[in-house]
């Protein structure tokens, strides 16, 4: 009898290590699980970033050859014929215009002359340089 109870004890037992040693196979499978899917992710973030940095052009560096031939077009020019003039409050290209030319359709030449991108947004103030126009 006492080997009955002792064998039961020891299947008992047996029985407990079995069932932690499968939770700790099951924590095992879900942890590399896991750890694969991060490195999946890994290495596709790495290869998008990659990708990404493949389709961006690389900045263009003139060599010193290059330079000496570059013309700088977007510095007005400090022309003897040209007059300054401010802008004032409530003052538009085209007021100003009629006012040197008579005429203010004429208003794009000041605006190309200054270099001012949008023509109908230009602040009171600013410093404008007005081409005289050839008699």
């Amino acid at each position: 009898m006492a080997r009955k109870k002792q064998s039961k004890k020891t299947v008992k037992k047996n029985v407990v290590q079995d069932f932690m040693a499968q939770n700790d196979l099951q924590e095992l499978k879900r942890l590399v699980t896991e750890k694969r899917e991060a490195l999946y992710i890994g290495a596709i973030t790495l290869l998008i970033g990659i990708g990404i940095g493949l389709m961006i052009p690389k900045q263009y560096t003139p060599q010193s050859s290059e330079i000496k031939e570059m013309k700088v077009s977007a510095v007005p020019s400090k022309d003897v014929s040209a007059e300054s003039y401010t802008l004032q409050e409530g003052e538009s290209l085209s007021d100003v215009a009629e006012k040197f030319y008579g005429d203010p359709q004429l208003y794009t030449k000041i605006a190309e002359y200054n270099n001012i991108a949008n023509p109908d947004v230009v602040a009171p103030g600013t410093m404008l340089r007005i081409e005289k126009m050839a008699k």
